[in-house]
């Protein structure tokens, strides 16, 4: 085989959420005895309505299952047919099928063939067409079919949405044109499949690898036999000699061997069986030292993919495909004008729905359903819409520094532009601070207008939310409300945290008893996952057992239930939900129990590892022993979990779900914890100020180093100082909003100080947002001195998004305080009039009002020249500065004989500065030589020209 052909491998997956089908009963028709009854049901039309489940409730009768998308009338006609009745319509069903864990297996298989001469393909989502259409485009040699098979003989297969399609060996084989040389159904009930397939699966030149009997097949034993059977297969071994090699490499895996299993059991190595005809096939052998990579194809593009939870992700196989079925588009004339393009997710805080949103996420990434990208963005934390809409504009490839002006129309160009023409899939996690009960109508408000912007503009857009409450989209919105779990799921998600394996063995083998402690205890639980998780969590308790757990929960209910097992309604099961917090809070020590309610003061967590435990220094707030209770109590019992870094070495944050943050602020609320709240004030400025100053990017005192060696010390601090705002945001925006109901100065200093790093990380937005609410606070209380550097900063960053007329009258009212306090104080806020000068007239010149901006220029040269004649080296740069705007407005105005004399001055002032300070004034310098020669003729005797000149070469 040549080089530039290489073999293909085949990988096609399917694993459905759910069986959708309708439930058939039909009478049998007339028989004289057994043998002839035999030969009637030998006749049922099995093809012809792609029957399945089928059992004889007595002699007389029969019931079966047809997928729904076998018409009624098909079946109507066919079974009337055959029996001389119609047939009767039981119920239709839904019913869960069992995870395939086809991720891990799928790269333990792509792993161990990394360095064979093969060609790997896989396709999940695997749909009959899909199967078809990939056999005519790639022409595989091998092919591995990895799904569910069905005791009558059918694989399932999936249906293009999340529903199985039940594909009979009869309709399998005809499928698979052009032939591979080997088949491998990796599927339990595989032997049936080949049997209801009869001649179809006669194949007389490939070879068909498959499961024997009705027993299941581990997944571990299937990756072993592929990667020991294909590469023996591509070196020219026969199908037969390949098998044999394959099925003794299994036997010699010490957990897969003969010796691992129970005596009279069936080993994994004898599970495996190949048809005789297929076992002489073979293909021409590969160079061993071929080596191909896996040609996949390009995968869904996942934009800001949020942080999965490391749990393996247990239950919820209906609700995930009722979520997928709203999401998916119809096909083209099915139920025209009637979709929902958002899908919205509710119910109470740790029902599951990031969870199982995320799941969804993954799920249709796999199968390309959105091939206009997955888009992911969590709304928690999240100031107002408008922090809304520039994350959303972000997310979709807008750097935050090019968003200026009108939002919403900049959102509306952008958004046609990345879904033309292609599905794509928006995931918006917690919205509950955008659009729940609590929040603002304004806020509400704006969140709905971004909502219906995105779907007017992007008609190729779908929205997946999660949020306790209605959006408020009725035209656009299908509410899916998350139910709690079903009980056998709820079993399962307490057994995935159950740490010993006694428990977990008693927990299964009890089960079924009606009356067992484990399942009175999931009912106890209101089947809530987060309750299930910390009830399962108190299992570590020494001496706890699964049925003294149900006793002190049962007790505990019975003082606010009248039946804790009786059949519940929603406000008795939420009360389950709040035991289970209560339960878990009542087993920690009184240290634990105040750091568990001081929690509820960071909602950001706490952040851990080496540059926080030097630049932060939790143990100044949180006590000494500190981490040792937060290991040893709340995340031993799940009160709060641990997230890992993505620097390792024990770097991530101790934080709480939303929920329990809620619990652990009416614990807070509820003790007094005053003399804690204060420390925890002084604690937040003691770092917040010094974190500005590294940003700032000034050396202390007494540091002697080179220019260059300052440069990149000033740049290293600067990393430094961001890094532990950004760690920190939810903590200091915390105290922002402690600051702004009850303490006016501490708001104004706060705002202030995070000036530089909003601005540096792009959050303007958010700075807008703080500097309003400071700003209004600040007229209320009549701190006029307080007020008129918060106005600057609420103009300068109104400025920086375009909105120039906003920021002309911040600076205005701001300049009138200046000049009133500058009447009484001169020496104080002199310099702060002529700042707020200059930042108003590059606002007036921006909006074309150029005379005033030249007045105001003018004015603020006024001051920094008496300034600096009092004091040069602070003032000087600013008296540059100022020129250069002045310049720059009479050039707009066509005074060049003005401008010229601006410029030079400016020039003669920054020339020896950046000599000096290169770092500091070399581009300042630059950008006024550059205006310089752009309103003066070029001249040999003119040094700036010059100057100029051996910048441009």
């Amino acid at each position: 085989m040549s080089m530039n052909n290489p073999p293909i491998l085949y990988i096609g997956i399917a694993a459905p959420f759910v069986e959708a089908a309708r439930v058939w009963l039909a009478e049998i028709p007339p028989y004289q005895d057994e043998r002839e009854r035999r030969e009637k049901l030998k006749q049922f039309p099995y093809a012809t309505v792609g029957a399945y489940g089928i059992y004889s409730p007595d002699a007389s009768v029969i019931a079966f299952r047809t997928g729904l998308r076998v018409s009624e009338e098909r079946v109507q006609k066919e079974i009337e047919q055959w029996s001389g009745k119609p047939p009767k319509l039981l119920h239709k069903l839904v019913n869960p099928i069992g995870p395939l864990d086809y991720r891990k297996a799928l790269e333990e298989l792509k792993q161990a063939l990394s360095e064979q001469p093969i060609r790997i393909v896989s396709r999940v989502g695997l749909t009959p067409q899909r199967l078809q259409r990939d056999l005519i485009e790639l022409t595989p040699e091998l092919m591995i079919l990895d799904c569910h098979g069905s005791e009558e003989g059918c694989l399932l297969f999936e249906d293009g949405r999340a529903c199985a399609d039940m594909v009979p060996g009869e309709r399998l084989f005809p499928m698979l044109e052009p032939r591979p040389k080997v088949l491998f159904l990796a599927a339990c009930y595989s032997e049936a499949v080949l049997r209801r397939a009869q001649e179809s699966a006669d194949w007389q030149d490939a070879a068909i690898l498959y499961v024997s009997g009705e027993t299941p097949i581990e997944v571990a034993a299937c990756v072993a036999f592929q990667s020991m059977f294909i590469p023996a297969f591509l070196r020219g071994r026969t199908a037969g000699d390949a098998f044999d090699a394959a099925r003794r490499y299994v036997e010699n895996d010490p957990k897969l061997g003969s010796l691992s299993v129970a005596p009279g059991a069936v080993s994994p190595a004898d599970k495996f069986r190949i048809n005789e005809k297929g076992k002489n096939v073979c293909m021409a052998g590969i160079a061993p030292e071929t080596s191909i990579p896996s040609q996949e194809a390009k995968p869904t593009l996942q934009v800001g993919r949020l942080r999965r939870a490391s749990e393996r992700f247990v239950g919820r196989r209906r609700e995930m495909a009722r979520i997928i079925d709203g999401l998916l588009p119809q096909p083209a004339g099915i139920n025209p004008g009637q979709e929902r393009r958002i899908v919205t997710l509710t119910k109470e805080g740790g029902i599951g729905k990031t969870a199982i949103a995320l799941e969804v996420s993954d799920w249709v990434c796999e199968r390309e359903f959105f091939p206009g990208g997955i888009f992911e963005l969590s709304g928690e934390r999240l100031f107002n819409a408008q922090e809304l809409l520039t994350r959303l504009l972000a997310l979709f490839g807008v750097p935050l520094e090019e968003q200026r002006g009108d939002l919403f129309s900049l959102l509306s160009a952008v958004l046609p532009q990345k879904t033309s023409r292609r599905q794509t899939l928006l995931l918006l996690d917690n919205l509950d601070d955008l659009s729940g009960q609590h929040t603002l109508r304004d806020v509400r408000k704006d969140t709905e207008k971004i909502l219906e912007t995105i779907l007017t503009v992007a008609p190729n857009l779908r929205i997946l939310a999660t949020c306790r409450w209605q959006l408020g989209l009725a035209d656009h919105e299908l509410e899916l409300e998350m139910p709690p779990m079903v009980e056998d799921d709820a079993r399962d998600v307490f057994l995935s945290h159950l740490d010993s394996p006694v428990h977990q063995l008693e927990a299964r083998e009890t089960w079924e008893q009606p009356n067992s402690a484990i399942r009175q205890l999931v009912k106890l639980s209101g089947r809530h996952p987060q309750s299930l998780r910390l009830l399962a969590r108190q299992m570590r308790r020494p001496g706890t057992t699964i049925d003294r757990l149900r006793h002190e929960a049962y007790t505990d209910l019975m003082k606010v239930l009248t039946d804790p097992l009786a059949t519940e309604d929603e406000d008795d099961r939420l009360k389950k939900v709040a035991l289970s917090y209560e339960f878990s809070y009542r087993h920690l020590s009184e240290n634990g129990k105040l750091m568990f309610e001081r929690m509820a003061r960071l909602p950001g967590g706490v952040w851990c590892g080496e540059l926080a435990e030097q630049a932060i220094q939790w143990h100044e707030l949180l006590e000494e022993n500190w981490r040792e209770i937060m290991e040893r109590e709340l995340d031993y019992f799940a009160l709060v979990h641990f997230e890992p870094g993505d620097s390792g070495g024990g770097s991530g944050v101790f934080e709480m779900l939303t929920p329990m943050r809620e619990f652990a602020l009416k614990k807070y609320r509820a003790a007094d914890h005053t003399q804690w709240e204060a420390k925890w004030l002084e604690f937040w400025r003691q770092r917040i100020q010094p974190w500005n100053q590294l940003i700032s990017g000034e050396l202390p005192e007494g540091i002697e180093l080179p220019e260059a060696g300052r440069l990149a010390m000033g740049t290293l601090q600067r990393q430094i100082g961001v890094t532990l705002f950004e760690h920190t945001q939810p903590n200091w925006l915390a105290l922002m909003e402690h600051a702004l109901q009850r303490d006016v100065s501490l708001a104004h200093w706060l705002l202030l100080e995070i000036v530089s790093f909003c601005q540096l990380s792009g959050q303007n937005v958010l700075l807008k947002a703080l500097s309003e609410a400071v700003v209004n606070v600040l007229r209320r209380s009549g701190q006029e001195e307080d007020l008129a550097p918060c106005l600057g900063t609420l103009g300068t960053v109104q400025s920086d998004l375009g909105e120039g007329e906003a920021a002309r009258a911040s600076y205005t009212e701001a300049l009138e305080i200046y000049r009133r306090l500058a009447q009484r104080h001169p020496a104080a806020f002199e310099q702060y009039v002529a700042t707020t000068l200059n930042n108003l007239g590059t606002v007036q010149r921006a909006l074309g009002e150029l005379q005033d901006a030249r007045q105001s220029f003018t004015e603020a040269l006024e001051i920094y020249r008496r300034l600096a004649q009092r004091h040069p080296a602070a003032f000087e740069q600013y008296v540059a500065t100022t020129l250069n705007n002045l310049g720059t407005v009479q050039r707009d105005l066509g005074e060049l004989q003005d401008a010229r004399q601006s410029y030079t001055e400016a020039l003669e002032i920054y020339f020896p500065l950046a000599i000096q300070l290169p770092a500091a004034f070399g581009r300042n310098f630059h950008v006024v030589l550059r205006n310089y020669t752009n309103v003066t003729p070029e001249s040999p005797d003119d040094l700036w020209w010059q100057l100029w000149k051996n910048f441009a070469s």
